[in-house]
């Protein structure tokens, strides 16, 4: 289990995958 930042980042990895759009910028909570 990671901290938040981590899963955070691993989220923002996650999503550029999909939309390479995405930028390591959103906000905290964006996604989740």
């Amino acid at each position: 289990m990671g901290s938040w930042a981590e899963l955070k980042h691993d989220t923002v990895l996650y999503a550029k995958q999909i939309d390479p759009r995405v930028e390591t910028s959103a906000t905290p909570g964006g996604y989740l």
